[in-house]
């Protein structure tokens, strides 16, 4: 993403938005042990974490939040599904 610090490399080179899809409609996947780690200023580190629990819905340019709160796409840094890292920004080199 130009004028990002980071950039998108992971086990999968999917983007954020098509893991999270897969993950909230694939059979056999429970999406409230999904972990959602984005940029959040003011934050301890500017960094916040969110469970799938607190998702509403994943639209195509943010994720609605439960509490009316919406997260864009590009502010995820890291998602996890239980203990396997599932997506990962890096920073740009």
């Amino acid at each position: 993403m130009p004028g990002s610090e980071y950039d998108e490399k992971a086990p999968s080179r999917k983007n954020v938005r098509d893991v999270l899809l897969e993950l909230w409609w694939r059979d056999g996947r429970d999406f409230s042990l999904v972990e959602i780690i984005h940029i959040h200023r003011g934050a301890p580190g500017d960094v916040k974490r969110i469970t799938g629990s607190d998702v509403e819905h994943l639209g195509k340019s943010f994720i609605t939040l439960r509490d009316g709160g919406m997260l864009p796409y590009h502010r995820v840094v890291e998602v996890r599904y239980g203990e396997d890292v599932i997506f990962i920004r890096t920073p740009l080199s």
